[in-house]
Parts: structure tokens; sequence; C-alpha cells
């Protein structure tokens, strides 16, 4: 399985939010995957890995963070940098102290346009 310096994993069960994360990235010249479960999610995970994750806290069928959960339990996942993008604020608050722990950042929504940018372009120069 190979991984691509440029690609990146939006996680999110809006179709809205992802259409609108998949032009911002891909105008930036990312090449963008998008899932709207952690099944879909996982099926783009087993063909290539991404550069970056961009996810949402909560996900259909799944309690809060349950994805960070799934990530963190596989080999060839655990080490790609994650960005939470969550309007989860109190799911957030409550698991600061694992965020903390693992690394992983946090963004807000709604969020900052040039912030989402800097943070993914971060991510992805710490990372390679």
């Amino acid at each position: 399985m190979s991984g691509s310096r440029n690609r990146i994993l939006v996680i999110d069960d809006s179709p809205e939010y992802l259409g609108f994360m998949h032009t911002l990235l891909t105008s930036e010249g990312y090449e963008v995957e998008t899932a709207r479960s952690a099944e879909e999610a996982q099926a783009a995970l087993s063909l290539v890995l991404p550069a970056a994750i961009v996810a949402d806290v909560r996900l259909p069928g799944l309690p809060a963070f349950a994805i960070l959960d799934l990530l963190q339990a596989n080999d060839k996942t655990r080490d790609i940098p994650i960005l939470l993008c969550s309007g989860a604020t109190q799911e957030i608050e409550e698991a600061q102290p694992r965020l903390s722990k693992l690394q992983i950042p946090v963004l807000f929504k709604p969020f900052d346009i040039d912030d989402l940018l800097s943070r993914v372009a971060t991510l992805i120069d710490e990372h390679t």
C-alpha cells in the first residue's frame, strides 16, 4: 500500500461540508478523498494512505471519537496525522487530555479557511 504526500482524506457525514472541503483543498493542489462514515474511510484507507486526515468527531452509527480508535488500532494508519474539525465542543473539551497525549490538533467549526489550510500544511510538513 502506498501513500501520497499531497493526498488528504476528509471524513464527515455532511455532503455539503465534504463538497466544500474537496473544492477548497483541491484548489490548493491537494488530492482529496472523502468519506461519510467509518466504513467509507476504511475502504479509502485500504487503497492509498493519505498524508493527513481531516475528520469530524461524530460519525453516524459510532460513538464520538470512534474514528480515532479505529485509526489507532491499525498499524498502517496509526501514524497518519489527524486534524479534528468539528463543532462538538463539549466532547472535545472532555477528551482534551487524550487529544493532547496523541498530539491531535482541533479546529472548531465554523473555522477560518486560512487557519485550516495552514494547519493541514503544517501536519503534512511535520510528518513527511
